[in-house]
């Protein structure tokens, strides 16, 4: 009976608890009225919860018979609470935009949300490239962002080669222009991001430097942590391991002249290694042993350097270091680093050392006024850095090229003639026209020292809550001195020399800002206008010997003649007002406005002053429209933008220059242009348009943008006719146009607790096209109007209708005198991919990059051939010039007609009748007068497109549970290798190195492996 009540009990109890329950109803939508599923709708403080269904709607139970908060929550947008007592809710979920990095840095470091901008701008986490390095920080650039290209040389202390859609970008650093720095003075540890502004809308407010789009690099600061003290340590060190890219030479053949070698005769080691095949014949060599009477004993004729190029170079190695210090408190922050880089090249003696010192912090002096500056200090230097390019104080010049494989260059290493050290070279030639490659590394030596100072200060008052007034300066100097050394018996000078470079730079930017912002009802405003002035000085002197009296004795006064140093002075200011007003409706809507005035001491008084505006807009679809369920987030923008760049210091002023001096007496030289006295500020006009999207619940995202500008009526030289006394005239008319595409695509495909994988690809292709010239002219060279002006003009060889080699009267097949079009230089597209796997506490991340279409001419290619070390050299057609045989090149003969042309080069008339080519010469001189010394350049063309594995960096996070609860509140180990794998269609070289349109005997391509270690404390 007592069991019987106490279960009706339990029961009433429960119907009455169940009666208590009330039903709240309601329903989620989004800005457009679109229903959203799948919402989670949770009452605070309670368990359990429901979701949204297909229209939208939820009913959720509560106990409660007051007041309860619903909250809400759904992947892509803002979460959102509301207070209710059971009446039917409609609530709005605005969309979360902070996962796309919403708050990015623009022009001036103003900070702006990215859904606000109209025109194109990518953004690089600086800590994203500090493990796997180069040496230089904006090599680390490259295939991150689409449509800029980063040449990276191999070439030791050789600066990166940057284009942003094909011209080369502005340097900004924490908002202060840099226009003559090479970025060796910025430490990658010390960067929080790098902002591509990649057209003239974007980087209008810089003025006439930022045409070209700019790099916006922004140092860290303490108020980056959270609040309190850390210090974090990283290091890197890799080693160069393994050349990805040179050229294949022969090995068989080695040096002389028609197969016969006679040592110490020049005439048998001045072209190279056409001499006797190395099959172990004996021949007296530079390094026979000496007989009783001191003439020297035959050795056997074999390929000891197989391997010289390997055997010369050395491992190298790049170490750098950075020790940094945060702290920040409610109203101040500080940030201290100090960053040591240390680098030993490949070539023997040649090593380059920097220090870095960065210094950042800001404090509240009160509620309204805040104070922030910032210093950075770098000390760059190297007693030595290799020459490179085509010439003797080049290594592969001399190795690789000219010198056969009878010569082992270890065998060169005492570089000093027994007895006349410091006044003769020993090499494997006693009349050599060469440089001992290890005499060249050690004593022919470019010194490098440079101090840079860069250092910016900021004060920002807070007028009202809506109106700040901000005054800041930076100052950017360079203090440079180079000295270069050439030891007597080099070729050449053979006297000797010793010259010294003293340069200083110094820029100074200031600028005043007045922002303000107001809400008017739906309409957003934010303005700014501001005033900048720009101060830049350049002093230059050098000195030079004219050869050396003692040797290695550097000093002007050991000069064998009077030799008189230079100098110049150059300076320029600028002046400029800006304004810009960003308007923004309901917040879907975004309208932005800049104008800037110049006046610029480069340009005549009467045309110093110039004004150029843009205009951008920005509209987020979701906000208005029932887009489909897939697309999570969509964005149209585009911009229109006219900008006027200045001239260099004092190129609008002729004046006289010195000139050679006769018997003792000065001489001066007017220009052999004039300048128009009409000349005009040259223009940029464009626009650019776009679209984003993100898709999948963010799972995919897409970036596209297309972009048209006309350079011009840019000031150049028109030639004139000489009976004016001048050859040209500096004016305005020439008009170029830059267009192409740009992609940029991010993906997760998995996201999981363990294991996440993101991909990042960035694909962008350009253009630039002759637009128009001045009045009664319409071609430059090849180049007519609506031509691609990344054409290769060069001369070539002549054929037949049908594609058959034309040869001439000598055997030899004729060069076309007329130009021709031997291709573009600029690449179809060019592209990079990045793939980040994290798995528990490891971290995967590689990347590729590629370019597609575009030539080279070779400067490899054509002397190979003229060196006889090129594979392409058949061995039999080179024995029959040995033994005397003739040599008939494959192609017809002209045997009656002729062909007749314009001034132009246009055919007028071509009545040739051809037979087949019976006309003898020698191989040797087919090969020099078609591939080799006198080549032409359509038989060097090479392809450069390449694919190469970038960057692989595997990165194991020490867990906590290891490190416990000690003084280290973070670490993490890296393995890490750049330039892996290098795929090529020509194989000669790593075409990744330079832009333009030849090589120069490039440093071989390295691959790059080693570690870093990541400190926190």
């Amino acid at each position: 009976m007592k069991k019987l009540l106490l279960l009706v009990l339990v029961v009433s109890c429960s119907a009455l608890a169940m009666a208590q329950d009330r039903q709240l109803k309601g329903k989620v939508t989004d800005s457009t009225g679109a229903p959203l599923q799948g919402v989670s709708v949770q009452i605070k403080g309670a368990g359990g919860g429901t979701q949204t269904d297909k229209d939208g709607n939820f009913v959720i139970l509560s106990r409660n018979s007051g007041q309860v908060t619903l909250e809400f929550s759904s992947a892509g947008y803002k979460p959102a609470a509301i207070n209710t007592n059971g009446e039917f809710v409609s609530l709005l979920l605005e969309r979360d935009y902070s996962a796309l990095g919403e708050v990015v840095v623009t022009a001036l470091g103003i900070r702006k949300e990215k859904k606000r901008i109209g025109y194109a701008l990518q953004e690089v986490k600086g800590a994203d490239l500090v493990k796997a390095r180069e040496p230089n920080i904006l090599g680390n650039l490259t295939g991150k962002v689409a449509g800029l290209r980063v040449a990276n040389s191999s070439d030791f202390f050789s600066a990166p080669d940057i284009k942003l859609r094909g011209v080369t970008p502005l340097i900004v650093l924490n908002g202060i222009p840099l226009e003559s720095t090479s970025m060796w003075e910025i430490s990658g540890d010390d960067v929080e991001t790098y902002s591509v502004l990649k057209g003239p809308a974007a980087s209008a407010l810089y003025g006439a430097r930022g045409v070209n789009g700019a790099i916006q690099i922004t140092t860290k600061k303490g108020s980056g942590r959270t609040k309190g003290t850390s210090v974090e340590f990283n290091s890197t060190t890799t080693f160069d391991l393994g050349v990805i890219a040179e050229p294949k030479i022969q090995s068989e053949y080695g040096t002389g002249y028609q197969g016969i070698y006679i040592q110490g005769d020049p005439t048998y080691e001045y072209w190279g290694a056409w001499g006797p095949k190395m099959d172990g014949r004996l021949l007296v060599q530079y390094n026979s042993p000496l007989n009783p009477d001191g003439s020297k004993q035959p050795i056997p004729w074999i390929p000891r350097g197989k391997d010289n190029l390997k055997n010369f170079l050395r491992t190298g190695v790049l170490t750098t270091d950075n020790l940094s210090f945060s702290t920040s408190t409610e109203n101040s922050d500080l940030r201290a680093s100090v960053s040591q880089m240390y680098q030993k090249g490949v070539v023997p003696n040649t090593k380059m050392g920097g220090t870095t010192f960065n210094l950042s912090g800001g404090v509240d002096l009160s509620k309204k006024l805040r104070f922030d500056a910032g210093i950075n200090f770098n000390k760059l230097y190297t007693p030595n850095y290799p020459s490179v390019g085509y010439g003797r104080r080049s290594f592969i010049y001399g190795l690789t090229l000219w010198t056969g494989a009878n010569v082992d260059v270890r065998d060169l290493r005492n570089y000093w003639i027994p007895g006349q050290e410091g006044l003769q070279q020993r090499n494997y030639e006693d009349a050599n026209d060469y440089n001992n490659p290890y005499f060249v590394a050690y004593e022919q030596t470019n010194g490098y020292y440079n101090d840079a100072f860069f250092g910016t200060a900021s004060l920002k008052y807070k007028v009202m809550p809506n109106l700040n007034i901000t005054a800041r300066t930076g100052i950017n100097n360079n203090a440079l001195y180079r000295p270069v050394v050439y030891p007597k018996s080099f070729n050449y000078p053979r006297t000797g020399n010793y010259s010294e470079t003293w340069y200083n730079m110094t820029e100074m930017n200031s600028d005043l800002l007045i922002d303000y912002t107001k809400k008017f009802g739906e309409i957003d405003l934010k303005a700014t206008v501001g005033a900048s002035l720009r101060n830049w000085k350049e002093r230059n002197i050098f000195g030079s010997t004219d050869g050396l009296n003692v040797p290695d004795w550097q000093n002007f006064g050991n000069s064998t003649n009077q030799s008189s140093p230079t100098n110049y002075n150059r300076e320029l200011v600028e002046y400029g007002t800006y304004a810009s007003v960003d308007l923004s409706y309901k917040n879907y809507l975004f309208l932005g406005l800049t104008g800037r005035y110049d006046e610029s001491s480069t340009l005549p008084l009467n045309h110093n002053g110039y004004f150029y505006p843009s205009a951008s807009l920005a509209t987020i679809l979701n906000e208005y429209l029932p887009l489909p369920e897939v697309i999570s987030y969509a964005k149209l923008r585009g911009a229109v933008t006219r900008v006027g760049t200045g001239m260099t210091p004092y190129s609008s002023v002729n004046a006289y220059s010195p000139g050679t001096r006769w018997d003792d007496n000065p001489t001066l030289y007017y220009p052999s242009s004039i300048l128009s006295p009409d000349i005009k500020p040259s223009f940029s006009t464009g626009v650019e348009v776009g679209a984003e999207f993100r898709l999948f619940k963010n799972i995919l995202g897409l970036d596209i943008t297309y972009f048209d500008f006309v350079d011009g009526p840019q000031t150049y030289y028109q030639a004139i006719s000489s009976t004016a006394g001048f050859g040209s005239v500096l004016t305005n008319g020439r008009k170029t146009e830059r267009k192409g595409w740009e992609l940029v695509v991010s993906a997760s495909p998995i996201k999981s607790p363990n294991l996440n994988w993101n991909i990042a690809l960035n694909w962008s292709t350009y253009k630039q096209y002759l637009k128009a010239l001045a009045p009664g002219v319409t071609n430059e060279g090849l180049i007519k109007v609506g031509d691609r002006l990344d054409m290769i003009q060069g001369k070539g060889f002549m054929y037949t209708a049908d594609g058959q080699l034309i040869i001439g009267s000598d055997g030899i097949p004729q060069v076309d005198q007329v130009k021709k079009n031997l291709g573009y230089y600029g690449d179809d597209w060019m592209g990079g991919i990045t793939n980040t796997l994290n798995y528990k506490q490891f971290v995967l991340s590689f990347s590729f990059d590629a370019r597609v279409g575009g030539k080279i001419i070779s400067t490899y290619e054509r002397y190979l051939w003229a060196g006889g070390r090129h594979l392409g050299i058949d061995p039999k057609d080179r024995e029959d010039w040995y033994n005397g045989k003739d040599y008939v090149a494959t192609g017809v003969k002209v045997v009656s007609g002729d062909l007749q042309r314009d001034g132009n080069g246009n055919v007028i008339s071509d009545t040739r009748k051809f037979a087949p080519n019976d006309i003898p010469t020698t191989y040797f001189d087919f090969i020099q007068q078609t591939r080799g010394y006198y080549g032409v350049d359509e038989a060097a063309i090479i392809d450069r497109g390449y694919v190469k594995l970038r960057e692989v960096v595997l990165t194991w996070k020490v867990p906590n549970r290891i490190l416990g609860r000690g003084f280290i509140k973070g670490a993490g180990i890296s393995v890490v290798g750049r330039n892996l794998l290098l795929i090529t269609k020509s194989g000669v070289i790593d075409p990744d190195q330079f832009t333009g349109a030849s090589d120069n005997l490039q440093t071989p391509a390295f691959r790059n492996v080693g570690f870093n270690i990541n400190v926190n404390f």
